[in-house]
């Protein structure tokens, strides 16, 4: 059973992990915010389906669909070995979002080298991604991998994780990943609005 091992907002997964024998172990990895380790979750249960199998991560609070879910989204060809994922972006740019996108890269990436080139961006939710299964595994080991390099443990850097991964072009010949759409906001089947929230959606012209 999982055992849920927390800290100042921060947690452990106990027994989520094992030896190949079935035995649980405890997390060798530091206590992090949930919003951080549900990506491993994630991988975990990516592993359940077959490699074309389509796929939603969502966060449903602030978003809504727009079509069902997976359709007429591009995919790869069913005698491909890799799949396509699927981003949505925000209407801000990270540059305007110094207190949480900007500090999320600051504080997973000391350098600024690192990405200050792509802070007129447009801010990436990590709260909706979709694509086939062999490219969302392929996604989600490398989101695992980002945050075994950076120990980032601020309440939001995995959206700081998620952009840095696409910006940086870290998901770019990835085994098991042919490419990544990004889906300008309001315009995917997916429709975030976490960042719209200091006017309404009349005045941001996304309702009418």
């Amino acid at each position: 059973n999982l055992e849920k091992d927390c800290s100042e907002g921060r947690c452990k997964l106990n027994n989520l992990y094992g030896s190949v024998d079935g035995v649980a172990s405890e997390d060798i990895r530091v206590h992090r915010p949930i919003a951080t380790s549900r990506f491993e979750a994630y991988w975990i249960w990516s592993t359940h389906y077959g490699p074309k199998s389509m796929i939603l991560l969502l966060d449903g609070r602030d978003a809504y669909f727009q079509l069902q879910p997976f359709e007429g989204l591009e995919r790869s060809p069913v005698s491909a070995s890799d799949g396509v994922l699927h981003f949505f972006s925000e209407m801000a740019a990270i540059r305007t979002s110094k207190q949480y996108n900007v500090r999320w890269l600051r504080t997973a990436y000391p350098d600024r080298k690192l990405y200050d080139y792509f802070l007129d961006e447009k801010i990436i939710c990590s709260g909706s991604t979709m694509g086939e299964q062999v490219a969302m595994e392929a996604y989600l080991r490398a989101f695992a991998t980002e945050f075994d390099l950076t120990q980032c443990l601020v309440k939001g850097c995995d959206q700081g994780l998620h952009n840095y991964l696409y910006y940086a072009s870290k998901l770019k010949g990835v085994k098991g990943i042919s490419k990544v759409v990004l889906h300008e906001q309001g315009k995917g089947n997916v429709n975030n609005l976490a960042g719209l929230r200091d006017k309404s959606l009349a005045d941001w012209g996304i309702f009418k």
